[in-house]
């Protein structure tokens, strides 16, 4: 596996947990779950920036790819809230 696939696997559980969270604490505290997406809009910044950097050639294609594969989890699995 290579390094940059490693960080957007990691980048992907880490957007379900932290939508799993948010959905959690906007249930509980009755904060605006919209507000969660400035989290989700940081988790996609650091892998995109994680990838390119462990990406010895093809910086932006290799971040275009995680985003991708961390956008994908969260707009499938990420996305099912409970309420």
């Amino acid at each position: 596996m290579n390094p940059w696939s490693r960080i957007a696997l990691i980048g992907a559980a880490a957007v379900v947990a932290f939508d799993t969270l948010a959905s959690f604490a906007a249930r509980t505290a009755g904060i605006p779950y919209v507000w969660a997406s400035l989290g989700s809009f940081f988790l996609y910044a650091a892998v995109g920036y994680l990838a390119a950097r462990a990406s010895l050639n093809k910086q932006v294609r290799v971040a275009a790819l995680a985003g991708l594969a961390v956008g994908l989890t969260d707009a499938t699995v990420g996305c099912l809230y409970l309420g």
